[in-house]
């Protein structure tokens, strides 16, 4: 079993057949699915998504514009709050390096 270190539940709840990578993907795909949000949409994170977002197809919507969002933008690695490059890298004559598709 899991040892749950990267999720915020209490040591005595489990996620059963769930792997802590599978835990941190999970946890990174919702901060970028938040920060698209709050920078593109001027809106909050998915948990304070209300109810007219979610039914029908509404959130079919949302997740194919995020997709589409996505596949033109490009989003530095390790990016901060608001899709900027780590400080690091923007003080840097380096390239920076953006998040690819395989």
């Amino acid at each position: 079993m899991a040892s749950n270190s990267t999720n915020a539940l209490p040591p005595h709840v489990y996620n059963v057949g769930r792997a802590d990578s599978t835990i941190a993907a999970d946890n990174a795909a919702l901060k970028c699915f938040n920060t698209y949000r709050r920078v593109s949409l001027e809106k909050g994170t998915f948990d304070e998504m209300p109810y007219v977002e979610i039914e029908g197809d509404n959130f079919q919507n949302s997740i194919a514009d995020f997709a589409e969002f996505l596949r033109t933008t490009p989003i530095p690695r390790n990016y901060t709050g608001d899709f900027d490059p780590p400080v690091s890298a923007q003080d840097s004559d380096e390239p920076i390096r953006v998040i690819t598709s395989a």
